[in-house]
């Protein structure tokens, strides 16, 4: 090898020097303009002021608690950079994203908890007003819930795949349209709908009655209501009407969602008693069961709910999720299969008392005998340790439908309403042992279970639903000795055992670790925060310190404040 060949050769290797050197420094420093946030290969930086600033970075394991590793970044201070998604936000349960502001900088939003913290609007609380803040639920879009046709209140599929009525939930669906027509008028904007012949109709001496047949041999078309007019505001989607058959009758609404121009049809069939049937994509069958014979009926049909239940169920099948936005969709018609005579069309914005009614007469008609409403399916929770035989009472669900049944009755006065909250609160003296509510922790404390499991569970955030039932049921009886005696009974059981629901981080969703020696079951976030609405609740009608002060305490957990150590 003659000296040109060595000075190449030893040029070729200087070159790829430096070429190695350039790229370790790459790895390890970088420069960020300002405003801008840049990620490669797990490298990150952040703009300070208005300059270019070096950060230099390095890769570091970190070994978390000696038997896993983690890929985490570090600088010459030696400060430790761990990632967020790929550690801290499971192993700490925490949450977090980057959000892009109006100047178009970057924020990382970091939250100890998922939930929101909602405290009461008022300092007073009244029964005849909101129930809570549940003028913000909406129970009917909740997953687990399928809508049902003529009793109008929602069935749940929650514990079962055949539908079902849960008290709770029927109770909650009521309470949530009671607070939501508090806020809103319940008339506004309402559209009467135009009427289309296309078969004979014939007044009844019912005000703006229409009838229609489809019987008679000759009959070539189905009688059709317009829904649709130019200038409807979109979030008409409540239909109203009154019914009167003296046969089956079948009606189909048309409706077509704005967003893929899709046409869909919600039938409903006077043959069949089945809840809720998917025929294909773009059809949906409730059953409205046997009809009462020359009786009117009034129907109302929240039509993005209908047509969401009927996604929710055909993407159940596909494992899939279903997504209907509000005011999506717009009313087209309706058309008629039958014999009988309509009147009082109109879509609304919304039908919140008639959603509440609904309920209320739900539960006078379906109170058994002992005065409650027994659940009609097995629960079976804490790893199979505890279970519930169909037929159990709930002390949440019978303090649930007293909530609903008194502002029935101060709304109308009518004694079946008051005589059904009284007759609620007799299952509160019965012991779960004989099919009642009454559990007692450690055999001392007595406890109105929302689920009355032999040993207890002691729920809290049912118990105090349950107390709130029974302070609504004594101030719509003017404070009758035995409905007192049950509410004060309850708030001395809280009184006593609140202190065991802390952790000194957060609280536990119940006690039943105590009698089974298990793990605590720990509230997550979203019951943490009903929990504190629920204590402050209380305080406003108690006025008792210890509500407020634990319940302030628990929204510093759910900031990450924890309970001091020895």
């Amino acid at each position: 090898m003659g000296p040109r060949y060595l000075f190449k050769l030893g040029s070729l290797l200087v070159f790829c020097i430096i070429v190695i050197i350039i790229y370790e420094i790459r790895l390890s420093t970088f420069y960020c303009p300002y405003g801008e946030q840049t990620i490669i290969k797990g490298e990150h930086c952040t703009a300070i002021t208005n300059q270019t600033v070096l950060f230099p970075f390095r890769f570091i394991t970190c070994e978390i608690n000696g038997h896993r590793k983690v890929d985490c970044l570090t600088n010459d201070s030696m400060e430790v950079f761990m990632p967020f998604h790929g550690f801290i936000k499971n192993y700490f349960q925490v949450s977090g994203s980057v959000r892009i502001r109006g100047n178009k900088s970057a924020l990382f939003e970091f939250t100890h908890s998922s939930a929101k913290i909602h405290q009461p609007s008022f300092k007073l609380y009244l029964t005849e007003g909101s129930f809570g803040h549940f003028a913000n639920y909406n129970v009917a879009e909740r997953e687990r819930i399928l809508s049902s046709m003529v009793p109008g209140v929602p069935m749940s599929i929650q514990w079962s795949a055949v539908p079902y009525f849960y008290p709770v939930q029927v109770s909650q669906f009521g309470l949530e349209h009671y607070s939501r027509s508090l806020i809103v008028f319940e008339k506004e904007n309402a559209e009467k709908a135009a009427f289309f012949r296309r078969s004979s109709t014939v007044s009844d001496g019912h005000e703006n009655a229409w009838c229609f047949s489809t019987l008679s041999s000759h009959s070539v078309a189905r009688p059709v209501i317009s829904l649709s007019r130019n200038g409807i505001p979109t979030d008409l989607v409540t239909l109203r009407f009154s019914l009167l058959t003296d046969s089956n009758v079948n009606f189909t609404i048309f409706v077509r969602r704005l967003d893929t121009s899709l046409v869909y049809r919600i039938h409903y069939n006077g043959m069949i008693n089945e809840p809720i049937r998917i025929l294909n994509e773009t059809d949906v069958l409730f059953g409205l069961g046997t009809l009462k014979r020359n009786v009117w009926q009034r129907f109302t049909r929240d039509l993005h709910i209908d047509v969401l239940h009927g996604q929710q169920l055909a993407s159940r099948k596909k494992m899939k999720r279903a997504k209907l936005p509000a005011s999506s969709i717009i009313p087209l018609y309706m058309s008629f299969d039958g014999q009988g005579c309509i009147c009082n069309v109109t879509l609304q914005p919304h039908a919140h008392l008639d959603n509440f009614f609904d309920t209320a007469n739900w539960l006078v008609k379906h109170q058994d005998s002992f005065g409650g409403w027994p659940v009609p399916v097995k629960r079976v929770f804490a790893s199979n340790l505890l279970s519930l035989e169909p037929g159990w009472y709930s002390a949440m669900a019978q303090g649930h439908a007293m909530s609903v049944l008194c502002r029935a009755f101060l709304l109308t006065k009518k004694q079946v309403y008051l005589l059904a909250a009284r007759r609620a609160a007799e299952i509160f003296a019965r012991n779960a042992s004989s099919g009642g509510i009454l559990n007692y922790f450690l055999s001392t404390v007595p406890w109105y279970e929302e689920y009355p499991t032999i040993p207890g569970t002691f729920v809290l955030n049912g118990f105090i639903y349950s107390l709130i039932g029974l302070y609504d049921l004594m101030t719509c009886t003017k404070n009758d000795q035995k409905i007192s005696e049950l509410y004060r009974r309850g708030l001395q059981s809280l009184n006593a055992l609140l202190p065991l629901f802390d952790t000194g981080s957060g609280s536990l969703y119940d006690l039943r670790h105590v009698a089974l020696q298990t793990a605590p079951n720990v509230a997550r976030w979203d019951y943490h925060s009903v929990h504190i609405f629920q204590l402050l609740w209380l305080y406003a009608i108690e006025g008792d310190k210890l509500y407020s002060t634990t319940a302030d305490r628990w929204i510093r957990f759910s900031r990450g404040e924890r309970a001091k150590h020895n």
